[in-house]
């Protein structure tokens, strides 16, 4: 059918008398209950929690190591250890506005909810204004390689 005709049934006196918006009204009430701060907002100690979990997937994939290891030969510290602890530190440090940002943009894409697809990391890195066509690290197929070794799904059966 063809809509000919769109009748709106609401006045802007009918809008007006609305009660305010009540976020203990709302469909976020029961986050105070539910989630681990028992708040609206996660807080230090749950985005450390969160970070830690991260932190720990990300170190369990083999192409992620094999990259540090291989960037890190230049990088004057003495084992790839201590550069992914420097790393780890940085990351920690930033995580609750890569978090607001990875939300962000996971939402804008068509991954799901809790997934980055290359397209979205791409415009976030370029949003962020990270790649740097001149730069010896950090053109696009740079990051690119990055989103590659933090992406892989490793085989279960040799894990």
């Amino acid at each position: 059918t063809k809509v000919t005709k769109v009748v709106v049934t609401q006045t802007e006196e009918a809008i007006s008398k609305r009660p305010p918006w009540d976020i203990y009204a709302s469909v976020f009430a029961p986050r105070i209950k539910e989630a681990d701060c028992r708040a609206f907002y996660d807080c230090s100690k749950s985005e450390k929690r969160m970070f830690t979990k991260d932190w720990a997937r990300l170190l369990c994939k083999s192409k992620f190591r094999a990259m540090i290891v291989k960037e890190d030969a230049d990088s004057g510290r003495e084992t790839a250890e201590e550069t992914i602890a420097a790393l780890g530190a940085v990351m920690s440090d930033s995580y609750g506005m890569l978090y607001e940002a990875f939300c962000y943009f996971a939402a804008l894409g068509n991954g799901g909810d809790f997934s980055l697809q290359l397209n979205e990391y791409s415009n976030l890195m370029d949003d962020c204004g990270i790649p740097l066509p001149e730069s010896e690290f950090c053109k696009r197929s740079d990051l690119d390689t990055i989103f590659i070794a933090t992406n892989y799904k490793e085989d279960r059966n040799t894990v």
